[in-house]
């Protein structure tokens, strides 16, 4: 969990062999596991009790010797809606 600005980032973190940009993120099921560990966190944490929750994917993708890496706000089940630090 990640906390920034009233909003907590539940964030499933995927390693890809490649950086595909039409690959599905993660599916609806994924992502309503990821909801539901977001609550059970906030339950046990209830001093965020009036944040906002959203769901974001970070993707690892091996490049030469290092990674890049991208962070997906607000992931749906089948796209790539607000990349950021996206580098195919």
């Amino acid at each position: 969990m990640a906390e920034r600005r009233g909003v907590v980032a539940a964030c499933e973190v995927k390693t890809r062999t490649s950086a595909d940009p039409h690959a599905p993120p993660i599916a609806p099921a994924q992502r309503r596991r990821l909801v539901r560990a977001a609550q059970a966190w906030l339950a046990r944490h209830p001093h965020y009790a009036d944040h906002a929750v959203r769901p974001d994917l970070i993707v690892v993708v091996p490049r030469g010797l290092g990674w890049s890496i991208t962070r997906v706000e607000g992931i749906q089940p089948d796209d790539y809606p607000n990349r950021v630090g996206w580098s195919p």
